[in-house]
């Protein structure tokens, strides 16, 4: 299934997945419940979870993932 991200480093960024949660680079996404359209498609929207990104020095230290 593909997934529309919003916020952090692939704000704006299809990418395949599903569940509550996806992992882009170093970073976790979390399920919003909203729909987005993507040409023509309606995608579910997964929110960057800044608390839980390595890429800016956190995520393995508080257990995020």
């Amino acid at each position: 299934m593909k997934v529309l991200l919003r916020g952090g480093p692939a704000d704006g960024r299809v990418i395949n997945g599903g569940g509550e949660t996806v992992v882009r680079g170093a970073c976790l996404y979390e399920r919003t419940g909203q729909k987005a359209d993507h040409r023509g498609k309606e995608l579910p929207v997964y929110g960057h979870r800044a608390d839980c990104c390595e890429a800016d020095g956190r995520g393995a230290v508080d257990g995020c993932e």
